[in-house]
């Protein structure tokens, strides 16, 4: 093997369901990697089963970072940065998100003692943010703002967008409510374009972006499958007590799965068409985070585990 390289960076990406966690935990284990995950929801804790967050637990590993304790999701003896870090009733963004990242790759323990750091998920923004090297717009932010805006549907914010932050309208993800709802608060209250204040810088890391590839007919047999897998370990029960625990209000809450849930435990829906949804809504996020990725020439797409091991091999050995 190669010398310890920090500017070496490996990505397993993919849609939801494709394979990735179970990937990167065999390239981690084959090249002595540690995992940082790119998942907007596997950060929180108590979202266990809807997120379908790895069994793993929770062990102590020395960071010497600052802001960050020294308490790691461990799974087969990989550590996972960046899952069962915080409450879901805390707010956690991209630039959260980036911030942490950048501490741990640049961490000098780390570094001395794993060969290269593997980002895995599907969160599409994290990943650009980070390949891109995005630098993210800093200003005022205003909680009661932001809650007003919550209370509009879709349709108002995107009009309201248009009209004060055209820029950011004509580039913005416009199903994704709340990066909406953050660059209305945005514009409104530091009187800038979002989309203007976020640019990107020169590339600091040398990245190997690998794709997953699955036919589309396999990705959504495998999709189905992983939502009565969920069902059948106690997705209800596990959204009865974070509603419980927290409130049904809870954001974190909105995403698929425990969505179609709570909107069951309230009456709305009957179990089967909850079900019914969360397969539907889970083929349509696949089918968006497959849009998203292909956009990026830079994403070798494997069809297989040998494959992608040569792959690395060649990348670290450069």
């Amino acid at each position: 093997m190669s010398p310890v390289n920090t500017k070496k960076i490996l990505v397993i990406l993919g849609p939801t369901a494709s394979g990735k966690t179970n990937l990167a935990l065999k390239l981690a284990k084959k090249f002595n990697g540690y995992i940082i995950s790119a998942d907007s929801r596997q950060v929180y804790k108590d979202l266990n089963i809807g997120t379908a967050k790895p069994k793993g637990k929770i062990k102590n590993i020395e960071l010497r970072i600052k802001g960050l304790d020294n308490k790691v999701y461990v799974i087969d003896n990989i550590p996972h940065f960046m899952m069962d870090l915080i409450n879901p009733n805390k707010t956690f963004t991209l630039a959260d998100w980036l911030k942490i990242t950048k501490k741990l790759l640049h961490s000098q323990i780390l570094n001395a003692k794993f060969q290269i750091p593997i980002i895995c998920g599907g969160t599409g923004l994290y990943i650009s943010a980070l390949v891109n090297n995005y630098s993210l717009p800093e200003g005022k932010i205003d909680l009661i703002l932001r809650k007003n805006l919550e209370q509009s549907t879709l349709t108002v914010l995107l009009k309201k967008l248009k009209k004060i932050d055209l820029d950011t309208y004509k580039t913005i993800d416009k199903k994704n409510k709340r990066k909406i709802i953050r660059a209305l608060e945005y514009t409104l209250t530091n009187k800038l374009s979002f989309a203007n204040q976020s640019k990107k810088q020169s590339l600091a890391y040398n990245f190997l972006q690998i794709g997953i590839n699955l036919k589309r007919e396999t990705l959504y047999h495998t999709s189905n499958t992983r939502v009565e897998q969920m069902i059948q370990k106690g997705l209800i029960p596990e959204t009865k007590s974070l509603i419980k625990k927290y409130n049904s209000d809870l954001p974190a809450l909105s995403s698929i799965g425990y969505k179609q849930i709570r909107e069951f435990l309230n009456g709305s829906l009957t179990k089967k068409q909850a079900m019914d949804l969360i397969k539907r809504d889970t083929r349509h996020y696949a089918k968006r985070q497959l849009t998203w990725f292909k956009r990026d020439k830079n994403i070798q797409w494997i069809d297989n585990y040998k494959e992608t091991e040569k792959i690395v091999h060649t990348f670290l050995q450069k």
